[in-house]
């Protein structure tokens, strides 16, 4: 019971820091939609540009179900994201892009949340930037339409969805990390992701030529250019915050291999008391070598079959936007509160 309650007192401690911390960013930094160009950019762009391995992300593989594939073209550019949520629920992503290697549209195949139908997007783009994303179903009706705004380092600040008003805010610390994610259905406060990014290596989706941030998803657009040692999400219950998930730093372990990709984490997660896993896999690295997980990955690893943790559920509600999203978040936290009762 003690050992609970210290757990507690310390993850209020550090939630209330990285709060207050995460306030600094200023709201002049936060509004500016002044023009891009690839010369001003810091951000992913140049990222790509400086990778000499060649690696291309395959897969993401989670010890909880969750898989995320990734095939590439002739060019070697991105052509398709599934995301596999097990028992046929997947949604598919079929990218095809611009005479400029941009991306300029994407068809969504999601067989169990959409039967029968498909979604299709038109992406506009401004230099190396996507500022608008627009998406009608196939049988007719508009289904989403996202507007994306960055600052003048070229880092993605706002994301506004304007069918279903929802909305989201990134805030930078000053080494260019993403430390700070708000998530607005209307004007109210859903969720809040927090997130550290001490130890040292390579973000994996870095590695998917031709994306440049998380489209599939919406909290989790930014590619920052490390994969977090640390991640808290925080729902909201009349303005009180609720912590769904909350890594502690000490427990994390974090391999990389060729080009210092990430090629695997693993998190303890305070609140469920439990640990949870994730390996990433890589072809065409130097010269079209794949990498070989097996030394440094648990024989344990990717093998369990435990039901999906909440922050994974919280994962597949944002990826998949609809009208029925506030009480989707809503049902979550009434399940996630029931079980810390038990």
């Amino acid at each position: 019971m003690k050992k609970n309650f210290f757990k507690g007192i310390c993850s209020l401690l550090l939630s209330v820091l990285l709060f207050s911390g995460c306030q600094k960013v200023t709201q002049e930094e936060l509004m500016t939609e002044d023009p891009l160009s690839a010369k001003n950019a810091e951000g992913l762009a140049s990222t790509k540009d400086n990778d000499n391995s060649g690696c291309r992300l395959t897969s993401m593989v989670t010890d909880y179900g969750l898989i995320e594939s990734f095939s590439y073209n002739q060019k070697g550019l991105a052509d398709k994201w599934l995301i596999d949520y097990g028992g046929g629920d997947f949604f598919e992503h079929q990218i095809t892009c611009d005479k400029k290697n941009r991306i300029k549209g994407t068809h969504v195949i999601a067989p169990v949340f959409l039967p029968g139908d498909a979604i299709n997007y038109t992406f506009y783009s401004k230099g190396n930037f996507t500022t608008r994303a627009l998406g009608y179903l196939e049988s007719g009706p508009i289904w989403a339409d996202y507007n994306y705004s960055y600052n003048k380092k070229g880092q993605m600040i706002s994301l506004d969805e304007t069918v279903n008003d929802i909305h989201v805010r990134y805030y930078y610390d000053n080494k260019g990390y993403c430390r700070r994610s708000d998530y607005y259905i209307g004007t109210e406060l859903s969720l809040t992701l927090l997130m550290d990014f001490e130890i040292s290596n390579k973000h994996p989706y870095l590695a998917i030529n031709g994306v440049n941030f998380g489209f599939p998803y919406e909290i989790f657009n930014v590619f920052d250019k490390r994969w977090n040692s640390f991640g808290s999400w925080v729902m909201y219950e009349n303005g009180n915050p609720i912590v769904v998930n909350e890594d502690d730093p000490a427990q994390t372990v974090i391999h990389t291999g060729q080009g210092n990709y990430t090629t695997y984490a693993k998190y303890f997660d305070i609140p469920s008391e439990s640990f949870y896993e994730m390996t990433f896999n890589y072809s065409n690295c130097n010269g079209g070598d794949d990498e070989d997980n097996s030394k440094i990955m648990p024989s344990t690893s990717v093998k369990q079959n435990r039901p999906i943790p909440a922050v994974a559920s919280l994962k597949k509600i944002l990826g998949t936007p609809s009208k029925n999203m506030k009480q989707e978040l809503k049902n979550l936290k009434r399940q996630i509160l029931s079980q810390r009762k038990k």
